[in-house]
């Protein structure tokens, strides 16, 4: 019954991850501001995991390609592995089946826990959280050396020199995405062992 509640869990916290704003797009400096009081252009935008994916793709062309690969790996590829960590949850042997239907339950787990490993292959919410981390930790300084000139400074009622300076920030609901990528994998592996949710 734990890993069942466990199993479910996890599918509802994978969704939400997915669903939910959990980053931040900020663009700053004299420029965006110039813009911002000239024309009303909003430069701060928040992200879930499938407006980032729309997003990627909103250019056509290759951009379409990109956007498949990340919608595989962070959304579809999450998403398929917690149902089938349901589907396994429920798969579990009771003291009053025959023999037969116990053989079947171990052959449907075994059946599962194949696809559970194979469709881990494409789950990439580590390697998402570290490119996140960078981009967070970096962006700022690699955005601010494009414009230099200190006329921005006289643009801005903040004396700043920066004339572009872009930031990407995890919202406080990026914690789902943490939560969900460690339940996801600690129930999979649980599902994926030999002895299943027994």
């Amino acid at each position: 019954l734990v890993w069942q509640i466990l199993g479910w869990a996890t599918f509802c916290i994978v969704v939400l991850a997915t669903s939910s704003i959990s980053m931040e797009r900020r663009v700053n400096g004299a420029l965006p501001t110039l813009g911002h009081d000239i024309l009303g252009v909003l430069w701060t935008k928040q992200y879930s995991f499938w407006q980032l994916g729309w997003t990627t793709g909103k250019a056509g062309g290759w951009d379409w390609m990109l956007m498949g690969t990340f919608v595989w790996f962070i959304i579809v590829g999450p998403l398929m592995r917690s149902v089938l960590v349901v589907r396994a949850s429920r798969q579990t042997e009771q003291p009053d089946m025959t023999t037969s239907r116990i053989a079947l339950v171990r052959q449907r787990r075994e059946r599962l826990s194949l696809s559970i490993n194979f469709v881990g292959a494409f789950c990439a919410w580590e390697v998402f959280a570290v490119a996140v981390l960078m981009v967070d930790l970096l962006m700022p300084s690699i955005t601010n050396t494009i414009i230099m000139d200190k006329r921005c400074a006289a643009l801005t009622k903040n004396s700043t020199s920066e004339c572009l300076e872009v930031e990407f920030d995890m919202t406080n609901t990026f914690a789902l995405v943490i939560t969900g990528g460690l339940l996801l994998w600690i129930v999979s592996y649980r599902a994926r062992s030999y002895r299943g949710f027994d």
